[in-house]
């Protein structure tokens, strides 16, 4: 006998092992009649016996279980020891451990807006002479980037001078940084005693240049930003997540990133902020991970994998294989002795092959974790059975 009818006869030895125990001998007093459903519609009831409006066969009478209350529509089936071993049934124990979320998301690494400046000019004037003329050229803090002829700085340069002699210096040593002129070009200005013809604009911090506003000869506005400029020192990734793990994301969270650019290489950040709004065409919540960049390997518009890891809390936990999710429901086949019962169960977070019970079943109860699905499916294999009954008596010569 080959292995493909070897595995339908099991499937039909266990089917009558459950037919037989579902469909037991009505004159037993100990079973109750709940309904009259068809195996192949089993969620239509019917409250007396006739022929099915959806097959042509007889409407199979379902029984309280002998062993539960007689209320009770989820009856224990029983299969004896040689047939779980031929099945190849296989249990686990409920039982407590320490389990956490894994919340996975992904985004693009973007700029540390906390780390951005602008190099701004503070009176009218001309760019009389650029010394950084293209994006993404990097820069030091301190270092000039522009020199600018501003005639009100000329005049307040003068008042400067004056103020030398006649000790009214600190208010014109403040009108000149007010108007931009940086520190150490007012030094050159006392220490030399000339009007500077032209001032630098220097670079606020160190950084690359992100933006770049004007050209050798174009004129400035006071508060015109000439250029924008990002310390790579740290980067930002952006992601969502979903809204199911918003309440286990907390600020100073761990965060594991890998990226598409470095296989096999884990980055470790942090959740720096989580944006106060949760979005409502993704229902998911944006989140902020800070990661050190001081190699400045890392670069905008990257794509990374992100993991957070929730703290671990002590739960009720099966093997995630003993589960049985529908669509509709989701169960467990719980085992006693040689009774199998179904178990409707609220389930959790899953993880490293184990999912939370939340609610549905107590510690030490053993439920199935391989041959749950021919125990499960009652209604199925007595359709099934029902169904070539009917076809063998339709196929029979007539009188």
């Amino acid at each position: 006998m080959n292995s493909l009818l070897k595995k339908l006869l099991l499937i039909f030895l266990v089917a009558g092992a459950i037919v037989n125990n579902a469909i037991a001998d009505p004159d037993k007093p100990q079973q109750k009649i709940l309904y009259w459903y068809d195996p192949m519609v089993p969620d239509q009831h019917f409250d007396k016996p006739g022929k099915s409006p959806f097959m042509d066969m007889e409407l199979v009478a379902k029984y309280a279980s002998v062993a539960n209350d007689a209320t009770d529509v989820s009856p224990a089936v029983a299969v004896e020891t040689r047939m779980q071993q031929q099945l190849g049934i296989r249990t686990a124990t409920v039982q407590k451990k320490d389990m956490s979320n894994v919340v996975r998301a992904s985004g693009r690494l973007t700029l540390d807006e906390k780390q951005m400046a602008s190099a701004t000019v503070r009176a009218d004037g001309y760019v009389e002479e650029l010394h950084v003329r293209a994006l993404g050229e990097h820069v030091e803090q301190g270092q000039k980037l522009a020199s600018i002829y501003a005639p009100q700085l000329q005049t307040a340069q003068a008042e400067y001078l004056l103020a030398l002699h006649n000790g009214a210096l600190p208010e014109s040593r403040a009108r000149l940084l007010r108007l931009g002129m940086a520190e150490q070009d007012i030094a050159a200005l006392t220490s030399s005693q000339k009007i500077l013809l032209r001032v630098g604009l220097y670079a606020p911090i160190s950084g690359f240049v992100m933006e770049l506003a004007v050209r050798e000869g174009d004129s400035v506005k006071a508060g015109m930003a000439v250029m924008q400029i990002a310390n790579h020192q740290s980067i930002w990734q952006i992601v969502e997540v979903p809204e199911r793990y918003a309440l286990d994301v907390h600020i100073g969270q761990r965060a594991d990133i890998t990226l598409d650019s470095q296989p096999g290489v884990v980055l470790s950040g942090s959740v720096q902020h989580i944006y106060p709004e949760l979005d409502n065409s993704t229902r998911s919540l944006r989140v902020r991970i800070v990661l050190d960049n001081a190699d400045r390997k890392l670069m905008p518009g990257m794509y990374a994998q992100t993991t957070l890891l929730t703290p671990a809390r002590n739960v009720l936990s099966v093997p995630t294989e003993s589960i049985i999710a529908t669509g509709t429901r989701t169960v467990v086949i719980v085992k006693d002795k040689n009774n199998f019962r179904p178990a409707a169960v609220v389930i959790g977070m899953e993880q490293n092959g184990d999912t939370e019970i939340i609610s549905g079943l107590h510690p030490d109860e053993m439920v199935v974790t391989s041959g749950q699905f021919l125990i499960d499916s009652e209604a199925s294999l007595s359709g099934v059975l029902a169904r070539m009954d009917s076809s063998n008596n339709s196929s029979e010569p007539q009188p």
